[in-house]
This record gives C-alpha cells, sequence and structure tokens, in this order.
C-alpha cells in the first residue's frame, strides 16, 4: 500500500510538472504571437507613409516639371519681345541737394553681382514719393548727364555729374521695353533673415 502511495504521488508530481510545462509553453506562444501582430501593424503602417510620401514627391516633382515648362516658354517670348528705347529724364535739383534727397541712386553694373552681365551705369533704386519716382525705373541704364558721356564712367564719377549743377539735370537713359507693352524689370528681394517675402504665387 505504501508503495502504491508514493507511486502515485510520483506520479501527481509529474502530472503536474507537465501542466505547468504546458502553461508556460502556451504563455511563451501568445507573446510570440502579439510580438508578430505588433510587428506587422508597425510594418503596414510604414509602408503607408511610406507610400504617401512618395505620392506627394511625385506630385511635387510633377508640378515642377510643369512650371519649368511654362517658365522656359515665358522665357522664350520675352527675350524675342524685349527691344530698347531711348529716354531724356528732367530732374529739377536744388542746391545742397544729394542723390538721397532727388531720391535715386546707382550702380556700376560691372561690378555689380545684381546686374551681371551688362555693364555701365544702372539706377538702382527709386524711392517713392521722390522726385526720381515716374521719372526714372529700377534698372535704367544712363547714358548722358547733361553733357557728360558715362561710357567707362565708374559711380563717384557719375554721382559728381549729378551734383556738380543746380537746376535743371537733363539725363539720356535707356531703358528695356517688350513689344506687348509691359515693361520687363528684374526685381531684387534680398531674404536674409527669417523675414517673409510677402509674395504669392498662383498658377493658371
Amino acid at each position: 500500500i505504501v508503495a502504491e502511495r508514493e507511486s502515485i504521488r510520483t506520479l501527481c508530481d509529474n502530472l503536474r510538472r507537465e501542466r505547468d510545462r504546458a502553461v508556460s509553453d502556451l504563455a511563451d506562444a501568445l507573446r510570440n504571437l502579439d510580438d508578430t501582430r505588433k510587428q506587422k501593424n508597425d510594418a503596414a503602417r510604414e509602408l503607408k507613409e511610406l507610400k504617401e510620401r512618395l505620392d506627394d514627391q511625385l506630385e511635387k516633382e510633377a508640378c515642377y516639371r510643369q512650371l519649368m515648362a511654362h517658365s522656359s516658354h515665358d522665357s522664350a517670348i520675352d527675350t524675342d519681345s524685349i527691344e530698347w528705347e531711348t529716354e531724356v529724364v528732367e530732374l529739377e535739383k536744388h542746391r545742397d541737394m544729394d542723390l538721397n534727397a532727388l531720391g535715386f541712386d546707382v550702380a556700376e553694373a560691372i561690378n555689380d553681382p545684381y546686374l551681371s552681365g551688362d555693364s555701365g551705369i544702372f539706377v538702382s533704386k527709386v524711392d517713392k514719393g521722390s522726385i526720381a519716382e515716374g521719372r526714372l525705373r529700377v534698372n535704367d541704364w544712363l547714358l548722358k548727364i547733361n553733357d557728360v558721356d558715362l561710357t567707362n564712367k565708374d559711380r563717384k564719377q557719375v554721382i559728381k555729374a549729378v551734383l556738380s549743377r543746380e537746376g535743371v539735370i537733363n539725363m539720356v537713359v535707356r531703358r528695356r521695353k517688350s513689344l506687348g507693352g509691359r515693361i520687363i524689370t528684374p526685381v531684387h528681394i534680398n531674404l536674409a533673415g527669417h523675414q517673409e517675402s510677402g509674395i504669392g504665387l498662383e498658377s493658371g
């Protein structure tokens, strides 16, 4: 009887160990299943985000190619239609008026990064509400001031020619003009720092 009891006790212990081992294996399998599902969900989410980024990039590239195609076409039209016109501009200068008082400034194109490719003296600024407004335009090419030929003159010599006389100043300027009546004037905006340009672009 004692031997049978020991045999039954041993059998029960073995069954309990088998049961505990089976429960542990089942728990491990469930954890592995959860990890697999999580990895699958993460992979599906990453794949979706990658597809969205790719679609967005392709759309941007398509818009860029379309914009460049229109830009190239318009540039060719504008280049063909550009011609030059010459005009005499009169400014009334009083005593002790400097260039700032007259409301404009000039730059040497040969040394100026904004007017690379040209040579000569160009109007670089026209102040709003000044004497020069409506008479001079930015990028006007100054040919003569009174009887002074500005060929091969530098900025200091041009300013001296402007300020050396009082009364009416006759300025012979040359400017670009399109056949369609549009004045083509390059505009240079300094985007240094974090200031917004204030320019909006719209397709159409």
